[in-house]
């Protein structure tokens, strides 16, 4: 609102106008104007000088006492002054988020006044970092806390997920509730079984908020989020016959976990490669949590899934090069598939470790004399030999009591495993390469031997 008073001081002999710069003052009493709703408390009063060459703002101006519905100005050169309510036009949100290593660009945009004032964007990679006694030494306990944060998140996410495709306990539980009516029945009974088939094979998920004195405020209306992957990603191990999609944990108080999980897929548009490595993700939201790209298969039941195990049996050259036996080795051999030996329960995966040293006996060729030294565990269907896959034993565990998720793992040591990937759920066949490596037994060699009991002690012995 504007109000303007046009004043002039004239001789009254002459007519002339008169400068009184600095030797009076104009009081003014106005009654404010009325504002449309929601404006006035922000509006803010200033008072201007006009004349027909420029506008002066006089608000901070020595002398001015602006308020209380009156207004006192020194007088000046002009004839024209106005009380002006002023609004600041809200600015439209543009932010650009980075991860450290610029494998992701986050773009998140808003039209005026969507976004809290003063809110800061928050982004946080959801990734599982292990915690091995290196990274302990490494990180201080603020740091490690923060990680142990992100891991439970991480599992959390994956668990919403599963649930989500009809293999966790809240959907098990939905999908076998009684039906209302034969026809409910069948349709419920098409979904599940659907749902069922399904597997997760991987996912890259991001916590995405607002930030207002260290508090989560939501916006005010839509957001427009758009991912841009520097590279093609893709989580290790998935196929490429998976499908993408878009999901967002959602907030809902009638969940039991307080959490469900939204498929944005239709209402985004997602970008891929033929090989199913997603380029760019744009969605739009009116709700921040965590945002996901998920990578499913239609598949098997947990446990069909098969995991052949491919035993290799040679030695190390001058250059660390695996180096293969020419004879076939005669030994006690691992089995060809792992669920081989381990379907004498209903989960054909329990069944204990395989511990390499069983599986390794001497080796004679070209009239040499070879002991086992070292085992070594590469996951992949390709392989390939690497020294810093040692182990001791391999061993497949469940990661929770539905058994819906399973891992390999490698011991490196008496006290330390390693995860070597959720294989399980990824392909039809997956594939587990081992390397027995071994050094040649001479007159002069010195032979220590490290014996692994199966309850995990070791003891050394000569």
């Amino acid at each position: 609102g504007i109000l303007a008073y046009e004043i002039s001081f004239t001789y009254e002999e002459t007519g002339e106008a008169a400068d009184l710069s600095g030797q009076a003052a104009i009081t003014i009493e106005y009654t404010a104007p009325e504002l449309e709703e929601g404006l006035a408390e922000k509006a803010t009063l200033a008072m201007f000088s006009v004349t027909d060459e420029s506008v002066s703002e006089l608000t901070e101006a020595e002398g001015t006492v602006l308020g209380g519905g009156t207004a006192e100005v020194p007088a000046g050169s002009c004839d024209l002054y106005a009380l002006a309510w002023l609004i600041q036009q809200e600015q439209a949100y543009d932010e650009i988020w980075e991860d450290e290593d610029s494998q992701v660009i986050i773009h998140v945009t808003a039209g005026a006044g969507v976004i809290p004032k003063g809110a800061e964007l928050s982004v946080t990679p959801i990734v599982y970092t292990e915690i091995t006694k290196e990274l302990t030494a490494e990180k201080t306990d603020e740091e490690l806390a923060e990680i142990e944060a992100i891991n439970a998140q991480y599992e959390f996410t994956e668990q919403k997920l599963t649930e989500d495709l009809g293999n966790g306990t809240e959907a098990a539980s939905e999908a076998n509730a009684l039906p209302a009516d034969e026809e409910n029945a069948a349709a419920e009974t098409t979904d599940a079984s659907e749902a069922e088939g399904k597997s997760l094979e991987g996912f890259l998920a991001y916590d995405i908020c607002f930030l207002s004195d260290g508090e989560e405020a939501e916006p005010k209306g839509d957001v427009n989020v758009t991912m841009e992957f520097v590279e093609d990603a893709m989580p290790e191990g998935v196929s490429e016959d998976a499908e993408v999609s878009v999901k967002h944990l959602k907030q809902d108080e009638s969940a039991e976990s307080g959490i469900v999980v939204e498929d944005m897929t239709e209402k985004a548009t997602v970008e891929t490669t033929e090989q199913a490595k997603v380029q760019r993700v744009e969605l739009t939201t009116d709700s921040f949590s965590t945002f996901i790209v998920t990578w499913t298969l239609n598949g098997k039941e947990d446990g069909d899934y098969k995991v052949e195990l491919k035993s290799y049996y040679g030695y190390l050259d001058e250059n660390n090069e695996f180096v293969e036996f020419q004879e076939e080795y005669k030994g006690k051999k691992l089995p060809p598939n792992w669920q081989d030996e381990r379907n004498d329960s209903e989960d054909p995966y329990n069944g204990g470790d395989y511990y390499l040293s069983e599986y390794a006996d001497n080796v004679s060729e070209n009239s040499k004399n070879y002991y086992f030294t070292q085992g070594y565990v590469v996951a992949g269907e390709d392989g390939g030999f690497s020294t810093d896959e040692s182990a001791i034993s391999i061993s497949i565990n469940d990661t929770n009591d539905d058994k819906t998720n399973y891992y390999i793992y490698r011991q490196t040591s008496k006290d330390h495993w390693e995860k070597v990937g959720e294989v399980l759920k990824q392909k039809e066949t997956n594939y587990l390469h081992i390397y027995f490596v071994y050094k040649e037994l001479t007159g002069d060699s010195s032979l220590t031997i490290n014996f692994v009991e199966k309850d995990g002690k070791a003891v050394d012995g000569a």
